[in-house]
């Protein structure tokens, strides 16, 4: 007898770090790791600068977000000005994406780093969800 199961592995996954679900065609790319000290969030981010990237915490919620400025028309040259597009698929301007953090996270502490387009995140862990050991003393 052959059983087939319907279960959304990917879903599954999403749930347990507690993201939002979005768009899956401008969605932005993240890894996320856990360490014993911490969690790790790489995303990806090619083309934007620094100055066009947000992170913030409220309510223990982590938001990432960025957006190309517009270019303004009167800044076209005059030869961009007489060019039209055939294709364009990078037409999008920004991601935004949101994470519900778990409780043991120090938000205060929360370190962000961007080099070669990936936006890297780390969020210690409080101290009092590092695992520790106890010595045991002799009678």
């Amino acid at each position: 007898m052959r059983y087939i199961v319907n279960y959304d592995f990917e879903n599954m996954l999403e749930n347990l770090f507690g993201h939002e679900k979005q768009d899956r065609s401008r969605q932005l790319p993240v890894d996320i790791r856990e360490s014993q000290d911490a969690y790790l969030i790489e995303a990806e981010l090619p083309g934007f600068s620094r100055e066009e990237i947000e992170v913030g915490v409220e309510d223990m919620v982590l938001t990432i977000s960025a957006k190309k400025a517009e270019a303004e028309k009167e800044d076209a040259t005059p030869q961009q000005e007489a060019t039209r597009y055939i294709v364009r698929e990078r037409r999008g301007s920004g991601y935004h994406r949101r994470f519900s953090l778990p409780r043991d996270v120090d938000v205060d502490k929360i370190s962000a780093d961007y080099q070669n387009g990936i936006l890297s995140l780390e969020i210690p862990k409080s101290e009092e969800a590092k695992p520790r050991s106890i010595k045991v003393k002799a009678a």
